[in-house]
């Protein structure tokens, strides 16, 4: 079972502590390596049009999976990342040559995982607190709202950053309905 569409190129399994040869298919998320029955996923170009949309993308996602508890803090969380994928990936001046940033989601019954791939060659770290800024502080505000995050480098120039929500108890039998008809 699956929400959304689109597809994504390019969003390769990422390895964390394991050999060569060995994958994690489940999840860019690092140690998270439970089944995910439900998953949905878009890919942006890098315009300023792709925050809202999927944040709009996120909010009816959960509405489906019946996690509108999550909703608020989820489009938050995806409103960052985004963003910040969207501000890493774009050249200034360039249209031509837009690299793709892509959003999954992906949910069991104890988590809902968040991702947003991009190609920027440079890894996610939280700034300290400026407040005279108007900007810096996306990743503060993910680690306030996750119960983790972290990202993957998986290439180079390739990088999935990601952060879990807790799933609340009462989304569990939807959940789990979905597992077993995954199976």
């Amino acid at each position: 079972m699956s929400g959304g569409t689109g597809s994504v190129n390019d969003c390769p399994a990422a390895t964390s502590g394991m050999s060569e040869d060995a994958t994690v298919e489940n999840s860019g998320a690092g140690t998270v390596y439970q089944d995910f029955p439900l998953e949905s996923i878009l890919e942006f170009r890098p315009l300023p049009t792709a925050v809202p949309c999927g944040r709009l993308h996120a909010r009816n996602v959960l509405f489906e999976w019946h996690l509108t508890g999550l909703t608020e803090d989820a489009e938050l969380i995806v409103s960052e990342l985004l963003t910040n994928a969207y501000t890493a990936s774009r050249p200034e001046g360039q249209f031509h040559d837009l690299t793709p940033i892509t959003l999954r989601l992906r949910a069991n019954s104890q988590f809902l995982i968040i991702e947003v791939w991009d190609r920027c060659p440079d890894d996610p770290h939280a700034k300290a607190q400026d407040t005279e800024s108007d900007t810096g502080r996306g990743l503060t505000i993910v680690e306030a709202l996750a119960n983790r995050w972290g990202y993957a480098r998986t290439a180079a120039y390739r990088k999935v950053v990601w952060a879990e929500l807790l799933v609340p108890a009462s989304a569990e039998p939807f959940l789990n309905s979905a597992w077993h008809h995954a199976q």
